[in-house]
């Protein structure tokens, strides 16, 4: 697994850790008269439920901020070193992200370098709606990959020349 996905995969987890302390929150606060309270008013398990929360929360935006880190340099070094070439489409699925309601699409695509094995990876990618019938199995794309890594972006279609404005999408 590569870094990108261990660092969501800690921010979700750390999401999920978030809502033990925030309930344990409430239930210290049962039984005390309503009002404002300063910080050694407060009893000892909200006080140590509060501290869980701040760190969860940081932890979780930590993570979350280090994976689009990591994803930035990943694509970074693929624009700079990567090698362009083809790969053919073996499945797509919807993501669930929409951003100004086009698509955030993943692929999964094999790639045959000359002189070498073909392989497989995943590639997530912001398609515009009247691109989406170009995503067919089968299909023939334009991608650069690492060869170390086998990381991969995708550049284009097989059929156009990579446009700007297709290019300038995340």
């Amino acid at each position: 697994m590569d870094r990108y996905h261990h660092f969501k995969r800690l921010s979700r987890r750390c999401f999920g850790l978030f809502w033990i302390p925030f309930t344990t929150m409430f239930i210290g606060m049962m039984g005390m008269p309503e009002g404002s309270y300063g910080w050694a008013e407060l009893p000892l398990l909200t006080r140590v439920s509060l501290v869980g929360m701040a760190l969860c929360m940081a932890c979780m935006v930590g993570f979350a901020v280090a994976a689009q880190v990591v994803r930035s340099r990943v694509h970074r070094r693929i624009e700079a070193e990567g090698v362009l070439g083809d790969a053919t489409l073996v499945k797509t699925w919807e993501t669930g992200t929409t951003i100004n309601e086009q698509p955030v699409v993943g692929m999964r695509v094999e790639i045959q370098p000359p002189h070498q094995g073909a392989f497989q990876t995943e590639i997530t990618k912001l398609i515009p709606r009247t691109e989406l019938y170009n995503l067919r199995p089968g299909t023939t794309l334009r991608v650069k990959y690492l060869r170390d890594t086998q990381e991969a972006m995708l550049v284009g279609f097989q059929d156009e020349a990579p446009s700007a404005s297709f290019d300038a999408l995340p």
